[in-house]
Order: structure tokens, then C-alpha cells, then sequence
């Protein structure tokens, strides 16, 4: 499994919510999409080649916005081929990212092409 560290943290959250109450010292955003982006993305895409980030609940509105909250946070992700954004600037979103997590997106938009989203 993918980030077991994080699933041991999903778990211990959730026997605590279920059995006493939520702890504080927990940012259940920040675990609920190092879970999905770490674990559940890598899974699902490499078993059933399906992205995370086409599936989340503001599906209406596209995946720009879950898109820019992951560059920010740095949380790797899934890159569909037809990858696009036009809401946000992926550029500004990767201000103050590790170098390391730069040269991955990089690696994953010249895989598919798409080096030019970071001029836009």
C-alpha cells in the first residue's frame, strides 16, 4: 500500500471520531487528500487506469481548483493526458514548492505535453 504512515493516521482519526471525538490536533482536509491523493489515486489509476481528480464533488466546475490546493499542499497526483486548467495559474501555485516536487510536475507535463500550462 501506497503512504501507510497516512493510512495509520486516517485510522487512528477514525477510531477516535468513532469511539470518542475528534481530535483537535488533527487538519482533517489536509489528511482527507493526503489519503485520496496518495493511497486511493495511485490505486485506482494503476488498477482501473481512472484519475482522482476527475472525481471529487465540485465536478461542475472542472478539477482547477482541487488541482491548485494539491500543487500548493504538494501532494502528488494522477495527470490524465488531456490535462487542462484555465482557472488557475499553475505557475503562481507552484511558488514556493520544493524543487523536487517542481521537477516532478514538470516530468508529468512534458509526459503528456503540456509544458505550456505553466506560462498561462
Amino acid at each position: 500500500m501506497p503512504n501507510p504512515e497516512c493510512f495509520e493516521r486516517l485510522r487512528r482519526a477514525r477510531n477516535s471520531i468513532q469511539h470518542f471525538c475528534a481530535p483537535e490536533d488533527e487538519d482533517f482536509r489536509s489528511l482527507s487528500l493526503e489519503f485520496i491523493y496518495t493511497i486511493i489515486d495511485p490505486l485506482i489509476f494503476e488498477h482501473f487506469g481512472i484519475f482522482a481528480i476527475e472525481h471529487h464533488e465540485d465536478h461542475h466546475v472542472g478539477y482547477n481548483y482541487v488541482v491548485g490546493v494539491l500543487l500548493r499542499r504538494q501532494l502528488k497526483f494522477s495527470i490524465p493526458n488531456d490535462f487542462s486548467v484555465g482557472e488557475i495559474s499553475i505557475s503562481e501555485e507552484l511558488e514556493g514548492v520544493e524543487d523536487a516536487y517542481r521537477e516532478w510536475l514538470l516530468l508529468e507535463l512534458d509526459r503528456i505535453g503540456r509544458r505550456d500550462l505553466l506560462n498561462t
